[in-house]
C-alpha cells in the first residue's frame, strides 16, 4: 500500500513566516482556502462565503450530484466582553466520514483561542462548540488539525500537548513537548504524527507514548527550509534552492542523507506555496504565483516536480490582476489530495478579498492528474451583495 506524504514546516516557521513576516491580515488571506476531500473522496469541504452575511463559511461540494451546499457560518464569537467577526475558516472530515471539524480564530484572538465546532454530516446531532486555549491559535489552522478518533491533539501554551474529547469536552495534558512541537494526522486515524525540534515519529493517542523514527541531524535543527514529513514518520527531508534549481534532502532511519537535486528550474517571478508529495511519491505538487515583472497581473498555478529528474510541469489555473503584497504570495492556496491519488483540489475564497480580483476567479478548482493535460473543473463560489473579507484590505 502507496504511502501518503505530508508537508509541513517546523513550528518556528509558521510562526515567523505567517504572523511576523506576513502580519494577521496577510495570514487570513494566504493560508486558508484550504479543501478537503471525504474518506470516499465523493464529497469535498471546501471555504466559501454566504451571500447572505458576507461571512466566511463552509460548504460541502458533492461530486455526483455537482452541486454545493452551505454547511456552516461560524457567528459572532465574544473576546474579551466584545463581539469580533470569526474570518479565518477551515474543515476537516472526521474519520468516521460522517462528522465535520470545523476551526476558526479571530483577528483579536488568534494569538491565543482556537473555536471549533463538530457539526453531524450523515447523521442527526447537536453541534458541538468549543473554545480553546491554543498556543499561537492561527498557525494551528495553515495544516490539518491532529485528530485521532474522536480527540483532538494541539501544542498548549507552557510546553505540554493537550488532548480533547470531542464528544465530551474533557481536556487532559502531557508533559515534556519543547517550545517548537507540531502534530498531524495520520491517514488512518489511529495514531498521530509528531515533530519537534530534534526528532520525529508516532505518537500513542491514548498513552502518548512516542516512537521516534528520524532524529534530526544537528546541523538542520535551526533551519528555517521548508519541511517533507512522511505520514509514517520514518522519513524527513528538507528543501533548498541552489540557483534556480530545488534540492531535496531526505534523512530515513538508519540511512545516509540522501540529496535529490530537482530538475524544476524556477522563474525569477515565481514563487511557490507549500509542497506535498504524491500518493505514488514520484512527484510533488506545489502550488505557486507568477508575477509579472510590471506587478501589473499575476499567474496562480500548480507546479508537478518528478523526483526523477523529468521536467516540471506547470497547470495554470488563471492569470488575475489582483493586488498582492511582494512579500507574502508564497501560501495563497493549499492543494489538497484525493485518496485515491487522482485528483488535487484547491479554494481561491480568500482571492475575494483583495482589489482588482476578478470574481469569477473566486472557484473551487478541481485538477485531474489522470489527464495527460491536467484537466481543469472550475465551480463558481457565489459572493452575494456583501463581501466582509474585502473590508479587512
Amino acid at each position: 500500500m502507496e504511502r501518503e506524504e505530508y508537508t509541513i514546516m517546523k513550528c518556528r516557521n509558521l510562526r515567523n513566516s505567517s504572523l511576523a513576516l506576513f502580519g494577521l491580515a496577510s495570514l487570513l488571506i494566504y493560508v486558508l482556502a484550504c479543501t478537503s476531500f471525504s474518506p470516499d473522496d465523493k464529497k469535498v469541504l471546501y471555504t466559501a462565503l454566504d451571500p447572505a452575511s458576507g461571512l466566511v463559511g463552509i460548504s460541502v461540494y458533492d461530486r455526483q450530484t455537482e452541486k454545493s451546499e452551505l454547511l456552516f457560518v461560524p457567528s459572532m464569537v465574544e473576546d474579551g466582553g466584545e463581539s469580533t467577526l470569526p474570518v479565518m475558516v477551515r474543515a476537516q472530515w472526521l474519520h468516521n466520514g460522517k462528522d465535520v471539524l470545523v476551526s476558526w480564530a479571530s483577528p483579536k484572538n488568534s494569538d491565543d483561542s482556537l473555536h471549533l465546532a463538530v457539526v453531524p454530516f450523515l447523521h442527526k446531532g447537536p453541534t458541538r462548540i468549543y473554545m480553546i486555549a491554543a498556543k499561537e491559535a492561527a498557525s494551528r489552522l495553515m495544516l490539518p488539525l491532529a485528530v485521532s478518533g474522536s480527540h483532538l491533539f494541539f501544542p498548549a501554551k507552557t510546553n505540554r500537548l493537550a488532548r480533547l474529547d470531542l464528544d465530551t469536552g474533557l481536556m487532559s495534558y502531557n508533559d515534556g513537548w519543547d517550545d517548537d512541537s507540531c502534530v498531524l494526522p495520520t491517514r488512518s486515524g489511529r495514531d498521530i504524527l509528531y515533530f519537534t525540534t530534534t526528532e520525529m515519529g508516532i505518537m500513542n493517542p491514548r498513552t502518548f507514548e512516542r516512537s521516534k523514527q528520524v532524529t534530526i541531524p544537528e546541523s538542520e535543527q535551526q533551519g528555517e527550509q521548508q519541511v517533507l514529513v512522511s505520514i509514517d514518520g520514518g522519513q524527513y527531508g528538507y528543501l533548498t534552492t541552489n540557483g534556480p534549481t530545488l534540492v531535496l534532502n531526505l534523512f530515513e532511519s538508519g540511512k545516509p542523507v540522501r540529496v535529490l537535486p530537482l530538475q524544476a528550474t524556477l522563474k525569477e517571478t515565481e514563487k511557490l506555496g507549500l509542497l506535498t508529495y504524491s500518493m505514488s511519491q514520484k512527484r510533488l505538487y506545489a502550488p505557486y504565483i507568477d508575477r509579472s515583472k510590471d506587478d501589473k497581473s499575476s499567474i496562480l498555478g500548480f507546479l508537478e516536480i518528478p523526483l526523477d529528474g523529468s521536467p516540471p510541469i506547470r497547470t495554470v489555473l488563471f492569470e488575475t490582476k489582483a493586488e498582492f503584497d511582494k512579500e507574502d504570495t508564497t501560501f495563497f492556496f493549499q492543494p489538497s489530495i484525493s485518496n485515491d491519488g487522482k485528483t488535487l483540489a484547491v479554494s481561491t475564497t480568500y482571492l475575494s478579498g483583495k482589489k482588482g480580483a476578478n470574481p469569477k476567479d473566486c472557484a473551487l478548482y478541481f485538477i485531474d492528474l489522470s489527464s495527460p493535460k491536467r484537466t481543469i473543473k472550475r465551480v463558481a463560489i457565489p459572493q452575494g451583495p456583501r463581501n466582509l473579507l474585502s473590508d479587512l484590505f
